[in-house]
């Protein structure tokens, strides 16, 4: 959906796809480019509730591995996913190989790669 708020402050719900009568409607409370970690504390923390919707119940946030790491181990490079999506507190595993990284790890490197997409390069 979309939402819009009219100049009479009222507001305006547009659906995005067909919905057909009695369907479940759902809101997006933020911008989908957020990986399923960063997703569900904001919206525990502004909305108050634990959103376990498809995307974030999948630990491949429905096959668009946005979340997804690189496994470490020499010659593997699969994906490494959350063992537990739904756990904020979940270790993560290459599901290639089934090596575990810790969390710890794992927001250490997506810290890093946050602060790479939010700093602009520099051309030599």
């Amino acid at each position: 959906t979309k939402t819009m708020i009219n100049s009479d402050h009222s507001l305006q719900v547009i659906a995005k796809v067909s919905i057909e009568a009695g369907q479940e409607i759902s809101n997006q409370y933020m911008k989908a480019d957020k990986a399923t970690i960063i997703r569900r504390p904001f919206l525990r923390e502004k909305w108050f509730f634990n959103c376990q919707c498809p995307r974030c119940s999948d630990p491949t946030e429905c096959g668009s591995h946005l979340s997804s790491l690189l496994c470490p181990k020499a010659r593997c490079g699969a994906a490494v996913v959350p063992c537990n999506p739904l756990d904020n507190q979940s270790d993560w595993f290459c599901q290639e190989c089934g090596a575990v990284m810790c969390l710890d790890r794992v927001q250490t490197v997506l810290e890093w790669a946050g602060q790479m997409l939010d700093t602009p390069a520099v051309e030599d």
